[in-house]
């Protein structure tokens, strides 16, 4: 197949862009520049020049493709308004999402879409998995109707897939607990540290966006989840080892907690148990290192070395 994939230079989507290599399919990717198009060319993905605010290039791009993988966000600033900016991704979605329909319309093509497990909130107790309706919330309505457009949409083979926190190759969220145990000298939690967080390789999530893709049907959502969780505890006293501070982390003040909402005290402060049950009834199985061996052993190890 021929997959059309916004967000192909991206952390996740340069990892799916090379396991669609690997399987044989072509990728079209956007491109926001001229660097970004020949690092694309480069690793044998077509260059589209565009971006998100470009309808007619999303339009053309999805006309010239069998399927389209939507991965393209915007950055999140972990000193900015969390809500906010999650408002912002889902309006930028939306754009992106009507001009796809509109050319997908129809057309029997495979359009994806990619949320991730934040939606459900804090789960608190509980455990959450793809049948959990999605809370009611301004920060993630415009995220939850994307998703209701995409599967219900005539003559589209419309999926959908949420990952929890992503980690891997060096990359992701995780490199901003890097950043700051580099910046305060020190790793430091949120609440009292033992909230549960769901993560997921980035190689993995990428193996189930292919198995969607040559396997799935219309109207699957799949959370892309390694189990089990761990706490936010055991995931910075491995940050701190990564960052040769010996394992020791220490309690975030209030304040900071609370200006840094991505950061600190609001991805990694709730309580996110979610369950992959569907995707591993797809036959999806995660198989790369844990986020505590990634970051004892493996692709951080060392990054935020002080010394």
């Amino acid at each position: 197949m021929k997959v059309f994939l916004t967000g192909a230079t991206g952390y996740i989507g340069s990892v799916v862009a090379e396991r669609l290599l690997e399987h044989g399919h072509e990728v079209l990717g956007l491109a926001r520049s001229d660097q970004a198009a020949a690092h694309l060319h480069a690793r044998g993905v077509e260059p589209l020049s565009g971006d998100l605010a470009d309808a007619g290039r999303l339009i053309e791009g999805a006309t010239r493709a069998d399927a389209v993988i939507h991965l393209a966000q915007s950055r999140f600033d972990p000193g900015g308004d969390f809500a906010a900016q999650m408002q912002q991704m889902g309006q930028q979605a939306t754009r992106a999402m009507g001009a796809f329909l509109r050319a997908l319309s129809g057309s029997g093509k495979t359009l994806m879409l990619t949320g991730g497990t934040g939606a459900y909130g804090d789960t608190g107790d509980s455990i959450v998995d793809e049948d959990t309706p999605l809370p009611e919330s301004p920060m993630t309505a415009a995220l939850a109707e994307n998703e209701r457009r995409v599967l219900t949409a005539a003559g589209v083979r419309g999926m959908a897939v949420r990952p929890a926190i992503v980690y891997g190759r060096g990359g992701g969220p995780l490199t901003l607990q890097l950043s700051m145990a580099r910046q305060f000298g020190g790793v430091m939690f949120t609440g009292d540290g033992e909230n549960a967080l769901s993560f997921v390789h980035v190689d993995d999530v990428a193996d189930l966006y292919v198995r969607l893709l040559e396997r799935g049907e219309a109207g699957m959502v799949l959370n892309a989840v390694a189990e089990p969780w761990v706490t936010q505890g055991d995931v910075l006293r491995a940050v701190s080892e990564a960052a040769g501070f010996g394992g020791v982390i220490q309690p975030m003040p209030e304040e900071m907690a609370r200006g840094l909402a991505y950061g600190g005290g609001g991805l990694f402060a709730r309580n996110m148990r979610v369950s992959a049950r569907k995707a591993r009834a797809f036959g999806w199985t995660p198989r790369r290192p844990s986020v505590l061996d990634d970051l004892r052993h493996g692709s951080y190890a060392q990054q935020g070395n002080p010394a």
